[in-house]
């Protein structure tokens, strides 16, 4: 992924994008793929929003897509998967459930790697904000906003 993105980068940034492209294809013929398929096409937006989500817990994606031409940052998929990221650095972690439901399955994917670890990071910090008798939030509704799939899951987590 990071040598595509590097390609990318490199084709965007320079002048001689005849030499550049010339020397993306050799590394494009040198990979198994393009020889058993000849008309290889990447999807750059999909590309740079996997990398966004695969790297949550890192500010270098971000960093890289702010520094993205305009264009590309107007893409929905992609200001969905920038927004994600930025709700996690925020630790907004209903936010962060919200707007997965709009992702497509490849990249709903990629996030669900973090799932397990989004689920944890917000039932810590639920603890502490509802730590009494008095002050507690139901199970159907935290199923609801951190994307259990069952109660049986939920209460396992809190266990």
């Amino acid at each position: 992924m990071k040598w595509f993105l590097n390609c990318c980068d490199v084709l965007q940034n320079t002048d001689k994008v005849e030499d550049d492209v010339d020397t993306i294809l050799t590394h494009f013929n040198s990979l198994d793929i393009s020889k058993t398929r000849p008309e290889l096409s990447c999807d750059r937006i999909l590309v740079e929003s996997l990398y966004i989500l695969c790297n949550l817990d890192s500010i270098h994606p971000l960093y890289r897509y702010l520094c993205l031409p305009n264009y590309l940052k107007r893409v929905s998929a992609l200001k969905l998967a920038y927004n994600i990221a930025i709700a996690n650095m925020k630790c907004n972690f209903i936010k962060i459930f919200k707007l997965s439901r709009k992702l497509c399955p490849l990249t709903f994917s990629a996030l669900c790697l973090h799932h397990p670890m989004i689920q944890r990071r917000a039932l810590q910090a639920m603890s502490f904000a509802y730590n009494s008798q008095h002050l507690t939030v139901p199970v159907e509704v935290l199923k609801q906003w951190l994307a259990f799939n069952s109660y049986e899951e939920a209460r396992s987590t809190f266990s």
